[in-house]
């Protein structure tokens, strides 16, 4: 039986790498399911609402799926997570606020964001 994924706190830690220049990437810190996340915004997303899952075991979408950039991730029904946010390529972390519940959420294009999400 897997536990119920908890909101992250500030002392969660997640594997993180640096970033391409000219890239940005999701990590999926939530190890216990997938994360729906678009590749382009483009409105034109293979699942509807996103392109495909990123694992659920700390994977990136530029090293996972060979992408340069990513547009954003989808938080299912009763989903939200909690994210933190790095402009500089990865070497620095910042956690951003509010979380954010279900939907599609998108990143510019030079951001990179661990993502930790949780029951809501």
């Amino acid at each position: 039986m897997s536990a119920t994924p908890t909101k992250a706190s500030a002392d969660t830690e997640c594997y993180v790498h640096t970033a391409g220049p000219n890239s940005n990437y999701i990590l999926n810190c939530t190890y216990e399911f997938g994360l729906g996340v678009m590749h382009l915004k483009d409105n034109a997303y293979t699942h509807g609402t996103y392109d495909a899952a990123l694992p659920g075991e700390g994977a990136a979408t530029d090293t996972y799926f060979g992408w340069q950039n990513a547009a954003g991730w989808y938080n299912g029904p009763g989903y939200c997570t909690s994210q933190a946010r790095s402009d500089d390529g990865g070497r620095t972390w910042r956690w951003q606020e509010p979380d954010l519940g279900p939907g599609q959420h998108f990143i510019g294009g030079a951001t990179d964001y661990q993502v930790f999400s949780y029951k809501c």
